[in-house]
């Protein structure tokens, strides 16, 4: 009985390593088309901001600040004059929280709006190489 249960245990332990499955096991590897894969570890990631721009506001200030809000590390200040505005923002975690505030006027009041999201990234094994992908992040400060 002890024999079982401690291969049964080994068994367990080795597939839980790698989930008993690699990605590779359903790639041709002597075919397999590299051009996606970004192979070298991205230190930045691609956050989308989705603004109002209206006859009030023409130009809206915008902060880009690293985590939340409250922990004040503000890394982009900047003037929007179109409804999409993107940038780039350092990730070297694999995964980043950034706030996003949008100043308007609205009716003779001025007016901040925020929202937050992640960027993160992560890597696959694809046969013999490590390849990389970035999640981007999209934050929506239009006046509603």
């Amino acid at each position: 009985m002890k024999k079982i249960f401690f291969i049964t245990t080994i068994i367990l332990l080795t597939l839980s390593c790698n989930d008993g499955y690699d990605e590779s096991d359903d790639i041709d590897c002597s075919s397999y088309d590299y051009s996606d894969c970004i192979s070298t570890e991205p230190f930045d990631g691609r956050m989308y901001v989705k603004l109002t721009i209206n006859d009030e506001n023409k130009k809206v200030p915008i902060a880009i600040y690293k985590g939340k809000l409250e922990d004040n590390v503000l890394l982009i200040a900047d003037t929007a004059t179109k409804e999409y505005y993107d940038t780039l923002l350092p990730m070297n975690d694999k995964k980043v929280y950034y706030t996003v505030t949008a100043a308007y006027h609205q009716n003779g009041s001025d007016v901040i709006a925020i929202d937050g999201d992640n960027i993160s990234k992560y890597h696959s094994n694809i046969c013999d190489s490590v390849c990389w992908s970035v999640n981007t992040g999209s934050v929506n400060v239009r006046l509603k």
